[in-house]
This record gives structure tokens, C-alpha cells and sequence, in this order.
């Protein structure tokens, strides 16, 4: 499995190549909507109360997974996360998710139910993003959207359990977190997470990620390596999971993420190299980081402000 991972990782050096079609018709349909406000199919009605960004389903998406990628390739290339590129990536995802957040938060009056399925897998990936950038206000506001969204089962479901074991770990890590050190008020989020689905696929994940003891560390690391590199390997049409998208597959967030979080609570972690991925503390970022708005993003935000769009307001929604 390890050789047939790194035989698609030498070849996903052309991803970005292949994806440039895709993200410059959807730079065209962005910079219209930047441009008039509207969408590309504005001569249908808009029902009453509904904004024209409520419409923007993967227009911010696809630039966040181009950036996404484009840092796989350089990682493929070069053995170093750039994280410059990452912040790109996430200013994008974090928009995207205020904007899902106001549609799903909605949803429920409009139409009496959830929405179901309606928050990509790899939505999870922004919460290690924020994270590894030491943006803290940032972090708890998309574990805000994502512990509600997996409590209403918002999210399109994998056949891997990647993404509910994140939300847990962060779940338990807020609990130990010593906020008030850190100048933080102690959000309101609803308690610590328990699985939602059969058969959890991590529960030595679970149990041991903030361990001390190096030896069971250092098996959490190997444990989400190993499974990274299986499901990024395996055939597409066997199963689908946060590793089929074209993106994600290549850096190892989940290891760096709960390395981080270790990190942040003052625990030791071990040195730590696996075949795929090379050693993963040199990966680690130096210092803090801040989100990357580019032009594109910036003239979207232009215009989304001047539709009453308030990312602030929209994450502080409860119900």
C-alpha cells in the first residue's frame, strides 16, 4: 500500500495542472458575481428574504482546494508545508463555512428540518488549519459550525471516521485547555463530543493522542499515517473518505494537528518520521500565522459586505 501511496503521490505533481480548468471558470463566475452582485443564473427570482451569496455553494470551494493543492505540490516537491499558501487556502474555507452556517442555521425555520449532508467531509481540514496558525477566535468558531453540523448530521459521510475522531480530539482538547492563561473566554459549545456513527474506527486514537507516555504517542501518529496512506491509496470506487477528493491526501494534518494541539497544552511530543510523509516535526509551522486574503477574495468580501454578509454575526448564530 505504501508503494502504490507514493507512486500517486510522484504523479499528483500535475494535479494542480489538471485542476487549473476548473478553478479559472470558476474565477470567470466569481468575478461576475464581484462585479454585479449577482449570480450567473440571477434571471431566476430570488424568494423573499434570501440573499444573492446564499447561491455561492463552491465558489469559494474551489479556490480553497486550488491553494490546498497547490501546497501538496510544493510539498511533493520540496518535503515543506507552505503554509503561506495554506493561509490562502483557509481565508477561503473560512469564508465558505460563514456562508454555510447562515444557509444550514436557516434551513430549519424555512423548511421545518435539517438540511442533511450539506457540509463536505473535508470541511474538518480548515478546523487544522486555524489551528496550526494559532488562530484561536478562528478555530472556535468553525468547531462551533462542525460540533453542531456532526450533531445534526449536516456533513456528506465517509466510510472513514477521520474526520468525526478531529472533532473529537478538539472536543476534549477545549476541556483541558487552560483558556483563561491564554487570555480566551471558554466558548459555549455544547459539551464534549461523543461518535455518532457504528463501529468507531479510533477509539486508541481517542484514548491516547494526549497521552504521556512517548511509546503510545508515537502509535496515535503511526496509527493516522498508516490510515492516511491506506484510504489515499485505495481505489476510488472502493470507499469514499475525506482522501478522495484530489486534495488532502499528501501533507499528514491529522498527525500535525494533534501534534499541535499537544503543543498548545504544554505536552512533550516525540520525534516522529513515517515513509510517506518524512519526519513530522520538522513539518510543524515556526509561529504563529494569519489567514491570507488575496485580491479575488478580498473584492468577493467588497461585495459580500454590501449584502448585509457579516462573517462575525453569522458565526455568533445559535439556536
Amino acid at each position: 500500500m505504501l508503494d502504490k501511496f507514493l507512486r500517486k503521490k510522484k504523479a499528483a505533481r500535475n494535479d494542480l495542472v489538471k485542476y487549473r480548468e476548473i478553478f479559472d471558470r470558476n474565477q470567470i463566475l466569481l468575478a461576475e458575481y464581484i462585479e454585479t452582485g449577482k449570480m450567473e443564473d440571477s434571471s431566476v427570482p430570488l424568494p423573499e428574504g434570501r440573499y444573492p451569496w446564499e447561491h455561492l455553494y463552491g465558489y469559494l470551494t474551489i479556490p480553497e482546494c486550488n491553494w490546498e493543492t497547490a501546497a501538496e505540490v510544493t510539498f511533493i516537491q520540496s518535503a515543506r508545508v507552505d503554509y503561506p499558501l495554506l493561509m490562502r487556502s483557509l481565508a477561503y474555507g473560512y469564508i465558505q463555512t460563514a456562508l454555510d452556517y447562515y444557509r444550514l442555521h436557516h434551513f430549519f425555520a424555512r423548511f421545518g428540518r435539517e438540511m442533511k449532508c450539506a457540509i463536505a467531509a473535508h470541511s474538518i481540514f480548515r478546523l487544522c488549519f486555524a489551528e496550526l496558525a494559532g488562530l484561536d477566535k478562528e478555530a472556535r468558531q468553525l468547531y462551533q459550525v462542525f460540533s453542531t453540523g456532526y450533531k445534526r448530521d449536516w456533513f456528506i459521510r465517509s466510510k472513514s471516521h477521520i474526520g468525526d475522531v478531529l472533532l473529537l480530539i478538539y472536543s476534549r482538547y477545549l476541556e483541558n485547555l487552560d483558556l483563561e492563561k491564554r487570555g480566551l473566554e471558554r466558548p459555549e459549545l455544547g459539551g464534549t463530543l461523543d461518535p455518532r456513527v457504528d463501529d468507531f474506527a479510533y477509539p486508541d486514537v481517542l484514548a491516547h493522542w494526549d497521552s504521556t507516555d512517548n511509546e503510545c504517542v508515537t502509535a496515535v501518529l503511526q496509527r493516522l499515517c498508516d490510515e492516511q496512506v491506506a484510504q489515499a491509496a485505495s481505489p476510488a470506487s472502493k470507499f469514499f473518505t475525506e482522501f478522495k477528493t484530489g486534495n488532502w491526501c499528501y501533507i499528514p494534518y491529522p498527525a500535525l494537528f494533534v501534534l499541535k494541539l499537544r503543543q498548545n497544552l504544554g505536552l512533550a511530543n516525540p520525534s516522529f518520521s513515517h515513509p510517506g510523509f518524512g519526519e513530522l516535526t520538522a513539518l510543524m509551522p515556526t509561529g504563529p500565522m494569519n489567514m491570507v486574503v488575496d485580491e479575488f477574495l478580498e473584492g468577493a468580501l467588497t461585495r459580500l459586505r454590501s449584502q448585509d454578509f457579516d462573517e462575525q454575526a453569522f458565526f455568533a448564530l445559535r439556536r
